[in-house]
């Protein structure tokens, strides 16, 4: 995602910077909810037929809930970011291009990478 804007930013590197700051920011966070969500759980050793197997059981507890509810949102607002952008420059970009959008080349990059976000956040 981080290089389909890029390339969508003509090779800003404002962009890029941004990109590169806010993600494996928002990535660490998520990790470090998610071990400590995981650390809530109990853990058990199990032995059958002489293998150890480690199960765990969840309990619904508050803690563990907010905790999973914070990598969620982390997550959307990483996509709300990235949809933000991705909005603005292709606004930018038929704004500029006035009315000639209408018969805009089918094999524009510009038109590849839109058609391909359209779908990454269709799904």
């Amino acid at each position: 995602m981080i290089a389909r804007l890029y390339a969508m930013y003509q090779g800003s590197k404002k962009i890029l910077v941004f990109l590169i700051a806010v993600f494996p920011t928002i990535t660490a966070a998520c990790g470090v909810l998610f071990v400590l969500a995981i650390r809530t759980l109990p853990w058990d050793d199990l032995v059958l037929s002489g293998t150890h197997q480690c199960v765990y059981e969840v309990q619904k507890s508050q803690q563990l809930e907010l905790l999973l509810a914070g990598v969620w949102i982390l997550r959307i607002v990483w996509e709300g970011i990235v949809l933000c952008l991705a909005a603005w420059i292709t606004v930018k970009h038929f704004h500029d291009m006035g009315w000639q959008f209408l018969r805009w080349p089918k094999g524009d990059c510009f038109t590849v990478l839109i058609a391909n976000h359209v779908l990454y956040f269709a799904t």
